[in-house]
C-alpha cells in the first residue's frame, strides 16, 4: 500500500509541490518527505510518521502547511 499526501501551489506562474509519503521503495526509508520546490526523489528526506493517518495529517501535515502559508503571506 502507498499513502501520499501531496500539496501543489502556483507561485508567479511556477508550479511547486511537496509530498509526505509512506511506501516501500529503494530511495529512502518507508516514511519520507519530498520537499519544495519540486518534491524530487533526489531531495527526499527520511522521516518517522505516526502509524495513524489522522495523526499524521493533524500533527505533521497541517502544521507544516500552516507554516508554509505564513511564509507565503509574509512574502506577499
Amino acid at each position: 500500500m502507498q499513502i501520499l499526501v501531496t500539496s501543489l501551489e502556483t507561485y508567479i506562474g511556477e508550479l511547486r509541490r511537496f509530498r509526505f509519503d509512506r511506501h516501500d521503495q529503494n530511495h529512502n526509508s518507508r516514511d519520507h518527505f519530498h520537499p519544495l520546490p519540486d518534491a524530487s526523489t533526489e531531495d527526499a528526506q527520511d522521516r518517522e510518521f505516526p502509524t495513524d493517518l489522522t495523526t499524521v495529517i493533524r500533527d505533521i501535515v497541517l502544521p507544516w502547511v500552516e507554516t508554509r502559508f505564513g511564509e507565503l503571506w509574509e512574502q506577499a
